[in-house]
């Protein structure tokens, strides 16, 4: 279970499900030197921060052990990892999610096997819009192991 934890956060590192943020500043600030004013609209590219090289090594490739024994974590304090979001306003709900995905994933492969229809090859190329998601549909047949 502990490297399926590291799966998990890898996952939601690549797989962010909101790509992009669209905040507006709530009061005149500085970020690392620029001045915001307030009720200035700010995007945040959690898709480029998450993949950028200056934070992560080999930033596009599925590497789970890159969180052994790594101090970053999805708290919303580090601000390379944000799949929950960041500082006073992290998702209220991340620890459920986390939770739910990793039993979700934990019990699929293990009550079922999964398949494609017709054996076609996985296409896991990527669009991206607001989220990142397939550019092409999965279909998969189920089937119960124990039935």
């Amino acid at each position: 279970m502990e490297y399926l934890k590291l799966v998990v956060h890898e996952s939601t590192r690549l797989r962010h499900v909101a790509a992009i943020n669209i905040l507006e500043s709530s009061k005149a600030t500085n970020i690392k030197g620029f001045h915001v004013p307030a009720k200035t609209v700010v995007i945040i590219n959690h898709w480029s921060i998450q993949r950028n090289s200056k934070s992560w090594e080999r930033p596009n490739e599925f590497l789970p052990e890159r969180f052994v024994n790594n101090p970053v974590d999805s708290g919303g304090q580090n601000f390379n990892f944000t799949p929950f979001g960041s500082g006073r306003r992290v998702c209220p709900g991340k620890s459920f999610a986390l939770i739910i995905v990793e039993s979700t994933i934990a019990n699929l492969p293990y009550w079922f096997d999964w398949k494609t229809v017709g054996g076609e090859k996985f296409d896991m190329s990527e669009t991206f819009t607001s989220s990142v998601r397939l550019k092409t549909l999965l279909h998969l047949v189920v089937v119960p192991h124990f039935s």
